[in-house]
């Protein structure tokens, strides 16, 4: 499908993914209609800032998101997109109303995923995902007196810091070997994890929580080695599922972990239809032919940007989506840098600096030998040569023709895509995911 076929484009999604998708439709001056369906009322913001939000550091209008959008954009804030019928080609609201579209950009994100039991606890138990969840956090840590973090990844880290930073008595747990291990990788995460307790973090890796309890006004985790924390609030940063129940239904779609994308973002089993951001699951060949979600904003914006060229070019013009994962953190004040994939490594080299000091950098190895990404700490003019390094030990392919590939093989299992607790939870974040807590420009 190309441009000159498309009078009016669905955007099922309200978050960076969504409005980057659209600021490209007009900087390609598309001049058809666009329907922006976004399920948060309000203006889009910038997800990665919420712990800024939640520990009062910044105001809402400090990460209102900003873009120009096509002339003839409307927005349907507060809407949820409840089905798809690909065949009359019809987007199905919640209110009822039937969206028609020429092409449809999916681009839904994920929501939180959550602990048994911990759904059902009392309001003191939060998860971090919109604006809602900042503001109903910041209310409860007005006169709290210890927080209990279940999860190191990001958003839990970076939550601690900054509520460690007021004062406020922490413990974070996490069920790796150290905190931001699927992120970073181990040596890094060590670094990390030493970092957090260098600044009285209450660091307990390689344990979980294994059952809830609520009394008076505290909340009680008891965790699988015994032990049990007590706090005022607790924060359940544990990752997230792609927001894709919705598409459960549709014929030939595999929504497992994530839309099946091709490597032109084009979605496998749909005509004229495009997936960006957290929602979506793509082989990047770049790295190999496996499809995986990548979780940060600066993947985000490239997404849906390439989504918005690969639905207007259609799939015979189109290149493939390959990036180099970028993202940063800062947390007591210590910046790190992530290029590429670290966490995919199962070799580590300290390459500069002493890591455990928050100086310096690791460099990640995966099976084959290649150089496939690193993590910098305290430098970051060092991350332009290694994003060069996994360039030159990871090219991309030919832009045209696309290389063949096959999605059979990776196609998964239908099942429900809308689960509440997850029956075996895994403590820290998505491979290569990133949320980086103060970058302004994203």
């Amino acid at each position: 499908m190309g441009s000159e076929t498309l009078g009016v484009v669905v955007i099922v999604g309200g978050g960076i993914a969504a409005v980057r998708a659209a600021e490209r439709l007009a900087e390609r001056g598309f001049a058809g209609r666009v329907e922006i369906v976004a399920a948060e009322p309000g203006t889009p913001y910038r997800r990665p800032l919420l712990t800024s939000i939640a520990s009062s550091r910044l105001r809402d209008d400090q990460i209102a998101l900003r873009a120009p959008m096509p002339a003839q954009a409307r927005w349907h804030a507060g809407r949820r997109a409840v089905g798809l019928d690909p065949d009359a080609r019809r987007v199905l609201l919640d209110d009822g109303r039937e969206l028609p579209y020429d092409g449809l950009i999916l681009a839904t994100g994920a929501v939180p995923r959550t602990l048994p039991g911990a759904r059902r606890m009392d309001d003191r138990v939060f998860t971090l995902r919109t604006l809602g969840d900042a503001h109903r956090l910041r209310g409860a840590l007005r006169d709290a007196r210890r927080l209990l973090i279940v999860g190191g990844g990001p958003i839990g880290c970076e939550a601690a810091a900054a509520l460690r930073n007021r004062g406020l008595p922490t413990t974070i747990v996490e069920l790796a070997p150290t905190l931001l291990c699927d992120t970073v990788g181990p040596r890094m995460g060590e670094a990390f994890s030493a970092w957090h307790r260098r600044h009285r973090v209450d660091v307990r890796c390689g344990v979980s929580v294994s059952s809830w309890e609520s009394g008076g006004a505290i909340v009680r985790a008891e965790l699988t080695d015994g032990a049990v924390v007590e706090a005022d609030v607790a924060l359940v940063a544990v990752g997230a599922w792609p927001d894709v129940g919705w598409l459960e239904d549709v014929p030939g779609v595999d929504v497992g972990d994530g839309i099946l994308c091709g490597p032109t973002t084009h979605v496998v089993g749909l005509e004229g239809v495009v997936a960006a951001g957290d929602c979506a699951r793509w082989p990047n060949l770049r790295f190999d032919e496996t499809p995986r979600r990548v979780g940060h904003s600066a993947n985000a914006v490239a997404m849906g940007r390439h989504a918005a060229d690969a639905l207007l070019d259609g799939p015979a013009g189109m290149a493939p989506f390959t990036p180099i994962p970028w993202g940063f953190t800062e947390q007591f004040g210590a910046c790190a840098q992530l290029v590429g994939r670290p966490g995919a490594g199962v070799s580590f080299v300290d390459v500069e600096g002493r890591p455990s000091v928050m100086r310096g950098a690791v460099a990640a190895f995966d099976a084959r030998g290649r150089f496939v990404g690193g993590t910098i700490a305290g430098a970051r003019p060092a991350a332009r040569w290694v994003h060069d390094a996994v360039a030159a030990s990871c090219p991309a392919p030919p832009a045209v023709p696309v290389p063949a590939w096959d999605p059979e093989p990776h196609r998964r299992p239908r099942t429900s895509a809308a689960r509440v607790d997850d029956p075996a939870p895994r403590i820290g974040s998505t491979l290569g995911s990133y949320a980086p807590q103060t970058r302004p420009d994203a």
